[in-house]
């Protein structure tokens, strides 16, 4: 031991004359007599080395599983293959799209090829400031990286997260919504003209726009005046794609398109149950009296 580096911690100095810090410990190896073998990894500061020393002696004493550098040598391209089998069956395909586009677009090209445990945090504090997106969108890929590299650090390919910490900049504050009064309202479904329902519906029950799209003509209950939200059809990558809505359980009705509980303090909706057909609802949609499920599609509107 050399000046206050502890028991099993080594110091040595590099070619360029910086010091680094050694700790050889033990991992499984079925390949040797023993069953295990030494190895061991170097950082840049005693306080990391400590840290790391640490860990594996807490290991030892649990007879938990011993880190194995060996495991830290796989791609991140591999390790996303893993998040990807565990994570996407978990989100709406509207989500993974999202998760899809930032890992293609921009966490391969940078970290796909690169070996999990040669990432560090420099590296990735770095590739996020240099990314030339909109703030959101880096946050967004920021908690992407981090996501897959937990899974790797879980697993035991790396012994910290390197993503931990990594800043994604400044997010300016948003601009407080602005909500339209009941004559704007109005006037803007006027200037609709054939799709004024549309306009109309989403002003005053809060529906997400794919909610609005995956409502069919069963889900519309005119004699209590409620419109029932059972699924939502998102567009992604071109297609519409039929789930659950984004929240709540699935049979939760909206409010009442006559109550006091819509979202305007101005005004609320009026719905006659009437068996004429409102002239502004596509043709699929014009039968409020049958109850039935109409199989002709969902609404794409440009």
């Amino acid at each position: 031991m050399a000046g206050n580096t502890p028991r099993g911690i080594r110091k040595r100095v590099n070619a360029a004359g910086q010091p680094r810090y050694q700790v050889r410990y033990l991992i499984r190896d079925a390949t040797s007599t023993s069953g295990w073998v030494e190895t061991s990894a170097t950082f840049a500061t005693l306080r990391e080395a400590k840290a790391f020393k640490a860990e594996r002696d807490n290991e030892a004493a649990l007879g938990a599983r011993r880190f194995d550098p060996r495991l830290g040598r796989i791609p991140l391209s591999r390790v996303w293959d893993q998040y990807s089998a565990s994570k996407r069956p978990a989100v709406s395909a509207k989500t993974w799209s999202g998760y899809t586009q930032h890992w293609q677009v921009r966490i391969r090209p940078q970290f796909g090829h690169i070996p999990v445990d040669e990432i560090s945090r420099t590296s990735v504090q770095q590739y996020v400031d240099a990314l030339t997106v909109g703030p959101w969108a880096k946050v967004s890929t920021l908690r992407l990286l981090r996501s897959i590299l937990e899974v790797a650090r879980e697993d035991g390919r790396i012994h910290r997260n390197p993503a931990h910490g990594v800043s994604a900049g400044r997010i300016p504050a948003r601009e407080r919504h602005r909500y339209l009064t009941a004559p704007e309202v109005a006037a803007l479904a006027g200037a609709c003209k054939d799709q004024g329902d549309v306009v109309t519906i989403l002003a005053y029950t809060g529906l997400r726009w794919s909610e609005l799209v995956g409502l069919r003509v069963g889900d519309i209950d005119l004699a209590t005046r409620r419109l029932h939200v059972r699924r939502a059809a998102p567009e992604v990558e071109g297609r519409i794609i039929i789930g659950p809505p984004k929240t709540g359980p699935p049979n939760a009705p909206c409010p009442s398109l006559g109550s006091s509980s819509t979202h305007s303090p101005h005004a609320s909706l009026a719905v006659s149950p009437t068996s004429q057909p409102s002239p502004h609802l596509p043709a699929q949609c014009s039968d409020p009296t049958t109850g039935a499920d109409t199989p002709t599609g969902h609404k794409r509107y440009a």
